[in-house]
C-alpha cells in the first residue's frame, strides 16, 4: 500500500506549524516535524525505486523531492549544526529532550517578598515607597523587588483572600 503524497501546500502549512509561525498546542509543533520527516522520507523512498523507463529520460530525478520540503528540511539541518550542540539540538526538534523549565529555588523568598510589598500597600504606601522599604531586608535593589512583586501579586493576594 503505497501512501499519497502531501501537497506542496500541505508541506507549507506544516512547516508554519512546525517552526512556531502559527498558533499551535505544545506538541503540534512537534507533531508536524514528524510529519514532514515521513514525508521526506517517502518520497526519498520513491527516488530510489527502480523505475524501467527512467533509462529513457535524460533528468529522471530532478522533481522526484518537493523542492519546499527539500529546502526547508536542509534549512534545519544548517540551523541544528550551526548549534553549540548538534545532537542536543536534533533531539529537542525531534520532540526526544525538552528544554529544561525554570527552577523554583527563589520560589519561598519571592512570596515573603511580595508579601510584604502586598502588606505595607495596603497599610497606604505607593508601589514605590513599598519597594524601597523592603529591599534592604533581604539585601536587593529596589528595582528587582518590584519585579518580584509584578510577578507574583496575584498569587500573593490570592493567597491572602483564602486564609
Amino acid at each position: 500500500m503505497s501512501q499519497e503524497r502531501l501537497t506542496t501546500a500541505q508541506i507549507a502549512g506544516l512547516f508554519a506549524i512546525a517552526e512556531g509561525r502559527c498558533d499551535a498546542t505544545e506538541i503540534e509543533p512537534t507533531e508536524a516535524a514528524n510529519k514532514l520527516h515521513c514525508e521526506f522520507r517517502l518520497q526519498i523512498a520513491e527516488f530510489q525505486r527502480p523505475n524501467p523507463l527512467w533509462f529513457w529520460q535524460i533528468e529522471p530525478f530532478r522533481f522526484l523531492i518537493d523542492p519546499l520540503l527539500d529546502q526547508g528540511i536542509a534549512g534545519w539541518g544548517r540551523r541544528m549544526f550551526a548549534q553549540e550542540n548538534p545532537t542536543l539540538a536534533v533531539a529537542r526538534f525531534l520532540g526526544k529532550r525538552q528544554k529544561p523549565g525554570k527552577r523554583a529555588k527563589n520560589a519561598k523568598r519571592d512570596f515573603s517578598i511580595t508579601r510584604a510589598v502586598v502588606t505595607k500597600m495596603e497599610d497606604g504606601m505607593t508601589l514605590d515607597d513599598a519597594t524601597d522599604l523592603v529591599a534592604p531586608d533581604y539585601k536587593l535593589e529596589a528595582d528587582t523587588v518590584r519585579k518580584i512583586y509584578l510577578r507574583r501579586r496575584k498569587e500573593v493576594r490570592a493567597a491572602r483572600h483564602r486564609i
